[in-house]
């Protein structure tokens, strides 16, 4: 709809179930630390399509959600009547419950206190406008903006954010938490976007992002998830119980319960540890052939 309205040709990129295996293993190398959101698979491959295509910049979407409150989660916890008890209800990944199943006794007390956030000191984001400056000034920079930086640039294309225009960005800082909150989400930038957008495009309900590991994950991606997680080799058992991580694969390969996202996480977290290793042999190798 909006490509036809807007009279200009959008460019799809397919992503089936072997070829978002396939990138995983490529994208790694990019990365300094294990991402559990599969989104960056997606963000890569269509900046390596924009390079095919001549590109060597694009506008993404990134900081409308984080400044103009988009995000389900800011609605569960603003509308909350006590946001502490709220925490653990905001992780999406493990359930409350299912993290002494998965970590490894010698690790529980520290992933307890950072899953659950009983060691957490949470008193300064109870308040929204605290919990805002946090999502704001951490999570956006040190999470999104580098997850879309590394992916873009690893096929030399320059990502620039239009939502992080200074004067957007202060703009929305000097608008109070509870001012944003509207009946449908980013009320104000949709009183924005009536300018230029039809009605039923800007109103629509919101879609929200498939869990694509759920179908990524099936068939042969269920063998290749235990080829990598049940290997007796693999480095996560170093945190992690191997009879979860079987439990997991055999709930998921049999649609009991589907685990997609956690062993999405899961197999990046074992990749990313087999990098690292790889990493400092050859450094170790490079130092020796230089003394």
């Amino acid at each position: 709809m909006l490509e036809s309205y807007l009279d200009t040709k959008f460019e799809w990129v397919t992503i089936t179930d072997q070829l978002a295996r396939e990138t995983l293993h490529e994208l790694l190398r990019f990365l300094d630390e294990p991402l559990e959101n599969p989104i960056h698979v997606g963000t890569y491959l269509m900046s390596k399509r924009a390079k095919e295509i001549g590109l060597k910049s694009v506008l993404t979407g990134d900081g409308s959600d984080e400044f103009f409150l988009g995000y389900e989660r800011h609605g569960v916890w603003y509308n909350h009547p006590d946001p502490k008890s709220a925490y653990p209800t905001l992780h999406w990944t493990l359930k409350p419950g299912e993290v002494e199943q998965l970590y490894a006794p010698d690790n529980d007390f520290i992933f307890h206190n950072m899953v659950n956030g009983d060691g957490l000191d949470i008193e300064p984001f109870l308040n929204m406008d605290q919990s805002l400056l946090y999502e704001r000034g951490e999570r956006l920079p040190e999470y999104h903006n580098m997850r879309l930086d590394r992916m873009t640039m690893a096929h030399g294309i320059e990502a620039k954010v239009p939502f992080l225009d200074h004067r957007i960005v202060e703009y929305s800082l000097n608008l109070p938490a509870k001012l944003l909150f509207g009946s449908d989400g980013k009320d104000w930038l949709k009183q924005v976007a009536a300018k230029w957008l039809p009605e039923k495009l800007i109103h629509r309900e919101k879609v929200l992002f498939p869990s694509l590991p759920d179908q990524w994950l099936l068939g042969k991606g269920a063998e290749w998830a235990a080829d990598i997680l049940l290997d007796p080799s693999a480095k996560i058992y170093r945190y992690l119980r191997r009879n979860t991580m079987e439990k997991y694969i055999s709930e998921h390969k049999h649609r009991e319960v589907l685990r997609g996202k956690q062993l999405w996480a899961l197999i990046s977290l074992e990749l990313w540890l087999k990098q690292i290793e790889s990493w400092e042999k050859d450094r170790a190798k490079e130092e020796i052939a230089y003394s």
